[in-house]
C-alpha cells in the first residue's frame, strides 16, 4: 500500500474527486457536503495523508495548521479531520498508520501538537496511535455568526503531543469552529 502526504496546492482535480467519493462513501450522512467540498466546517486541510491500494484510495485524513489559544498562550496545532478508511479496509491498522504519518509530516511542519475531535465510539482507535482524551478543560467555539459557545457534549477532544512539552494547562479556545 502506497502512502501519500500531498499540499493542498498540488491537489489535482482528480485527486481531489477521488477523496470527496471516499470520504461519501465513509461519511453517507455528509455527501451533500463532501460531493463538493473536502472542506468541514470551512475548513479545508493544508495537505492530506493518503493510502491507496493499487492506485485506489482506500484511507486518507485532511490536516490544516491552526493556532488555538490554551490559557494565554498561543500555540500551533496540526489539526486532523476527516479521517476515515473504506469499510473492506477496516480492521488492518490503516488509522494507525495514517496517524503516524500525520504526527510525523505535523512535526516537520512546525506543529508543536495535533489536535482532533472524535465520538466516543473511535476514541480507540486514536488512542492506539498515542493520542490522548483533553478532560477537565473547558473549549470554546466560536460558531459562523461570531457566537462563542462550549464545545458540544457528545464531542471529544484529543491531542498528541509533536515535541517534549506537555500540552499547556488551561481553557482552550479554538480561535474557530471545530473541525
Amino acid at each position: 500500500m502506497d502512502l501519500k502526504i500531498i499540499d493542498d496546492r498540488d491537489m489535482t482535480p482528480a485527486l481531489d474527486r477521488e477523496i470527496r467519493d471516499l470520504l461519501c462513501t465513509c461519511f453517507p450522512k455528509d455527501v451533500e457536503v463532501y460531493s463538493k467540498t473536502r472542506a468541514w466546517n470551512g475548513y479545508m486541510p493544508a495537505w492530506s495523508v493518503l493510502l491507496e491500494d493499487e492506485s485506489r484510495a482506500v484511507a486518507h485524513t485532511g490536516v490544516m495548521h491552526k493556532n488555538i489559544r490554551v490559557g494565554d498562550i498561543t500555540i500551533p496545532v496540526a489539526g486532523v479531520f476527516n479521517v476515515c478508511v473504506l469499510p473492506e479496509y477496516r480492521g488492518l491498522g490503516l488509522s494507525v498508520r495514517l496517524m503516524n504519518a500525520v504526527e510525523e509530516e505535523a512535526a516537520k511542519r512546525d506543529r508543536k501538537y495535533g489536535f482532533l475531535f472524535c465520538k466516543s465510539w473511535i476514541e480507540d482507535v486514536y488512542r492506539k496511535s498515542g493520542w490522548n482524551r483533553l478532560e477537565g478543560r473547558s473549549i470554546t467555539r466560536v460558531l459562523d455568526d461570531g457566537r462563542e459557545k462550549g464545545m458540544r457534549e457528545n464531542i471529544i477532544a484529543m491531542y498528541r503531543r509533536l515535541g517534549p512539552d506537555d500540552f499547556p494547562p488551561g481553557p482552550v479556545h479554538l480561535l474557530g469552529n471545530e473541525w
